[in-house]
């Protein structure tokens, strides 16, 4: 590149409303720039608001469950359940059925019986029954 050349395209780009041009461009793309923060800063701050209301609403509600368990638990319906479950007690013309505690083996034994019953097939007549609706 020669002077003549630089010299032209210094004539012909670098006026006053190019340049004018360009620094609103500029502007333009920061005020967008800066907006796209404010816009991620705000959302960021909202997401923490929410959480921390959830929160608040969920201390609320434990605290709403734990008064009505304080008043439950003062009520005499759950003094005299409790002296019946402690002492077996019952009232007169009421009888009692103790029943024994359920254990873990009942429930796997029922569980192994349930999964025995599954009756299993080929591929092909799973696919089978599927398309044709068969059981």
């Amino acid at each position: 590149m020669n002077i003549h050349t630089i010299r032209h395209f210094v004539k012909e780009y670098y006026t006053l409303d190019n340049i004018v041009l360009f620094a609103a461009i500029l502007m333009a793309v920061g005020f967008i720039w800066s907006t796209m923060g404010a816009l991620q800063n705000n959302y960021v701050l909202q997401r923490q608001v929410d959480i921390l209301r959830s929160q608040v609403e969920e201390s609320r509600l434990e605290s709403d469950t734990l008064q009505l368990e304080n008043s439950y638990f003062a009520s005499d319906e759950y003094l005299e359940l409790q002296a019946r479950q402690q002492f077996g007690k019952a009232l007169p013309g009421e009888h009692m059925l103790v029943l024994p505690a359920n254990t873990v083996s009942d429930a796997v034994t029922t569980n192994a019986n349930k999964s025995r019953q599954v009756t299993t097939s080929s591929n092909f007549q799973a696919w089978l029954n599927f398309f044709f609706s068969n059981k």
